[in-house]
Order: C-alpha cells, then structure tokens, then sequence
C-alpha cells in the first residue's frame, strides 16, 4: 500500500515540473519591464531557483520597486536558510515595517521566536501592517506550540492576500497537527488552487494524502 501511495504521488511531479516550466516561460517573456522582472524573481525563488532568482530580482533598479524587490532577495536567503547573508539582506530593505518583519523572518530561520516576535511587535507599533505581517506572525505563532493564535493569523492573512498560497498551507499545517485532516487537506488543496505551479503547495498535499492514507492503512485490522 504505502509503495504504491508513494508511486502515485511521484507520479504528479512531471506534471508539476511541466506546469511550472510553462509558467516561468510566461514570467521570462514578461521579465524586460521591472514588474515582469520582480513576479519572476518571485517564481524563481518559490520554485527554489535562488541563484536565478538573485540575479533578476538584483537586476531590478526602478526605484518604485526597489524595495519589493529587496524584500523578495531578502526572503531567497530566508528560504536558503542563511541567516546571516538573510539579515544583511533584510537590513538592506528601507527602514520600516517590512524590515522589520524581514528581520523576525530571519530570526525565525535560528528558531529564535522570542527575537522574532520583538520585531514583530516592532513592526506592528509602527501601523495596522500588511498581510506579509500577518503570516510572519502565523509562522512565529506556529514555531511557538501555539496553534490558535496562529490560525486566527493565518486566517487574517489570507484574507488580505487571496491569492497566495502562503496562508493556507499555514493553515493546513495547523490543522494537521490538531488531527484536524478534513480542515487540512481542504487548506492544502486551496493552497495549491492559488497556484498551481507552486511546487511548495503542490509537494505539501502530495506528503499530507501520503500520510493520511498510509495511516488510514495500518489502523485496518
């Protein structure tokens, strides 16, 4: 059973990789203006291809999109999970809000969630905050064994963000660590319809059926 699971499960990566192939073959074609050039950083580095990634989010100079694009390098580093080179990148983002919430990303990079929730409370001081905000607290919340108030944050950014998948994979984890698997596996596969060629959400269902299934098998008698 669990073999067989495991087949059907890689069997979804091709079609994956195709998808996804198609896609940044969209974003490439896009990339001369820096708009184009920032969503396909942005692909790039869901997509794990950070070197890529750095290379045109660094090439991005329109001064209006400097420092999303700064955000955006600054999270490759965070996905890399390099601290130091993600908080020199974070330090790097004009000084605010949103450095703020780099900075705790970075922290949360060492599992450090009583400095990441200094920033964090930092950031919120300074406003109401954006929906990158809320997830960052989701993620701090959620590292820190306390699942309500990281889904009630989830749930804010997803709000605010729509089509993201960030939030409802923040979601699905929560609830599936409450052995909630309903509630799970309808946030995963919402996280997967917000992007389709996200491999992140995609590999996230795939592992969540793989587990269930393969638990569901060894409680029959």
């Amino acid at each position: 059973m669990k073999t067989s699971l495991l087949v059907a499960a890689l069997s979804l990566l091709p079609a994956l990789a195709s998808a996804q192939e198609t896609s940044l073959a969209a974003l490439r074609a896009s990339a001369s203006t820096p708009s184009g050039a920032l969503a396909l950083g942005r692909a790039l580095r869901r997509a794990g291809r950070f070197d890529e990634a750095m290379r045109v989010l660094n090439g991005v100079r329109d001064p209006a999109l400097r420092a999303d694009a700064r955000w955006e390098a600054a999270r490759v580093r965070i996905d890399q999970g390099a601290y130091r080179p993600a908080q020199a990148a974070c330090n790097a983002i004009p000084a605010g809000q949103r450095r703020r919430v780099c900075l705790a990303r970075a922290y949360l990079v060492w599992h450090r969630v009583a400095l990441a929730d200094r920033e964090l409370d930092a950031a919120r001081s300074m406003g109401a905050g954006d929906a990158e905000l809320q997830l960052a607290t989701g993620d701090a919340r959620r590292m820190a064994s306390d699942p309500a108030a990281a889904e009630t944050a989830y749930r804010e950014a997803a709000q605010a963000m729509p089509g993201r998948p960030e939030p409802q994979l923040g979601l699905g984890a929560v609830a599936e660590v409450a052995q909630r698997l309903d509630d799970a596996e309808a946030a995963y596969r919402r996280a997967v319809a917000a992007d389709a060629t996200d491999p992140q959400s995609a590999l996230a269902l795939g592992q969540f059926l793989l587990r269930r299934r393969s638990n569901a098998a060894e409680a029959l008698p």
